[in-house]
């Protein structure tokens, strides 16, 4: 064989070398392809048990998902909520009527002429005090073409002139009054209530009353008497107060504020109402520990007053609830007390 030839036939063994390294590589590839373990460093599906779609933490899975590093931040955190507290304690609570009242003496009486005529003459002046049968006007019953004497008219109780409505000169009837006289020593408060309230009053309740002359100056005041009946028309009770003690600031005639206590409990646990969360039906609150984790906490409640509402049960004194942020919170979140 001639040297031609053998370097021919080396060369077809060395392209057949080359294709086989060739398919050696392309068929690896396939199998890389076709096999996910083989790319985690030699680790099989089978020995992940996350599977291959999960990827493995520090490893870099097939989804390439980052390895997880502290100082990148982390999972992301739970939202610390910012809410006030307050605590609770024990206080007093009052369940009371508002009414409006006139300050009128304890005995007012009209005072009539026995005849009618013309009222010449008044013997008293307003704010004067009478004795009971005495004069206080007189009256001409004289008619053209004759003369009369004078008819008096005296006060029928002792007491104060608190009414002059009639003038000189007018004429006036028996059924006119010509004086009002009262009885300022003993002054009342002349109110008026709803139907709904009559079972809560009764002779002898507690009373605050304010009066525009003396703003911000409260009076005490009891319930003296109460009407039998109820005003057909208005569906209302009249009352009468009496101002214990009595003050001689207190002028008949005065427009009253009557604050009526109907109810009053001492040493009560109380929350402001907007304190209180409701979730299926119940009632509760919201109590932050000393680790600040706010909790919920199921209450009953009892009687509310001026937004305060009494903690029958679930809450003791010092704990600490929410008064604001409550409605994001859920049981067992951090909270951050502001101030």
């Amino acid at each position: 064989m001639t040297d031609k030839e053998k370097n021919k036939k080396a060369s077809g063994v060395s392209a057949r070398i080359i294709l086989i390294a060739i398919i050696a590589v392309g068929t690896a590839l396939i199998l890389v392809s076709l096999i996910p373990g083989i790319s985690g460093g030699g680790r099989s599906a089978a020995g992940n048990p996350r599977g291959p779609a999960q990827g493995v933490p520090g490893e870099g899975g097939p989804q390439g998902a980052a390895p997880f590093d502290p100082a990148a931040g982390g999972p992301p955190e739970i939202p610390t909520v910012s809410v006030q507290v307050l605590t609770v304690k024990k206080t007093s609570l009052e369940e009371y009527i508002k009414t409006n009242g006139d300050i009128v003496s304890r005995n007012s009486v009209d005072v009539y002429p026995d005849i009618a005529g013309k009222l010449v003459r008044l013997r008293v002046s307003l704010g004067e005090a009478v004795a009971k049968g005495q004069v206080i006007a007189d009256v001409d019953p004289s008619k053209p073409g004759s003369v009369y004497t004078l008819n008096g008219v005296r006060a029928p109780i002792a007491g104060t002139i608190t009414e002059l409505p009639a003038d000189i000169g007018s004429t006036v009837g028996t059924q006119t009054a010509v004086a009002v006289v009262g009885d300022l020593g003993r002054l009342m408060i002349r109110c008026f209530i709803g139907e709904r309230y009559v079972a809560r009053v009764g002779v002898g309740q507690k009373a605050s009353v304010s009066l525009e002359a003396y703003p911000g100056v409260p009076f005490s005041a009891r319930v003296a008497e109460k009407s039998p009946v109820l005003d057909r028309a208005s569906r209302t009770l009249e009352i009468r107060l009496t101002v214990d003690p009595p003050d001689a600031r207190i002028q008949s005639g005065m427009f009253a504020a009557v604050k009526l206590v109907t109810l009053r409990r001492e040493r009560v646990l109380a929350v402001p109402r907007e304190c209180l969360v409701t979730s299926s039906g119940a009632t509760g609150v919201f109590v932050v520990g000393d680790d600040n984790i706010a909790r919920a906490r199921e209450v009953k409640t009892g009687m509310s007053s001026d937004g305060f509402v009494e903690i029958v049960s679930g809450l003791a004194p010092g704990d600490r609830v929410v008064q604001r942020g409550q409605n994001v919170l859920a049981d067992g979140a951090t909270v951050r007390v502001a101030e």
